[in-house]
């Protein structure tokens, strides 16, 4: 009788006992991010020691492209891409805005036309650049390849800041 009464003591104990692990749980290191508000290096070490994953920095149409004939310029966003591959960062860009060639209102949205034609080149060229194979990369093979592969077109579309002149 002891040893039953025993045994049903020990199994009691052990079905009170947890199952799972005494170790807390560990977030993965793209579960932090943060918006990148300047291009000053020491920001992106900062983000890196603070074990951020991932970062969001605005490519603004305005800065990449400023002129309707004029080439892209790539050295605002390639320092970007850069800052953050070196500090071991995913990047996703904000691509937004509209340049004085297409709209008088920056926050315009490009949805008719020339415009629209202008804003799909675009996300062509900074495909090309950055993702995967893009020309960034073997332009500058000293920076660690880190492809984009998550972009945010615009921002907020229930905002008249960011998707005027009406929100959708």
């Amino acid at each position: 009788m002891l040893r039953w009464l025993l045994s049903l003591l020990v199994s009691a104990a052990a079905l009170c006992t947890p199952a799972h692990s005494s170790a807390e749980p560990v977030a993965p290191a793209d579960f932090f991010g943060v918006n990148a508000s300047s291009n000053d290096p020491a920001d992106f070490v900062g983000m890196a020691k603070a074990d951020a994953g991932i970062t969001r920095a605005v490519f603004p149409f305005q800065v990449i492209k400023q002129g309707r004939h004029m080439p892209y310029y790539w050295d605002y966003s390639d320092n970007i891409v850069g800052q953050t591959a070196d500090n071991g960062l995913d990047l996703i860009p904000i691509l937004y805005g509209a340049p004085p060639w297409i709209s008088e209102d920056l926050n315009t949205t490009p949805l008719r036309g020339e415009s629209k034609q202008a804003w799909r080149d675009l996300l062509i060229a900074i495909v090309d650049r950055y993702g995967p194979d893009g020309t960034y990369w073997s332009l500058n093979p000293y920076v660690p390849y880190r492809p984009i592969s998550t972009w945010q077109i615009w921002n907020e579309p229930n905002s008249i800041t960011w998707w005027g002149p009406r929100p959708r």
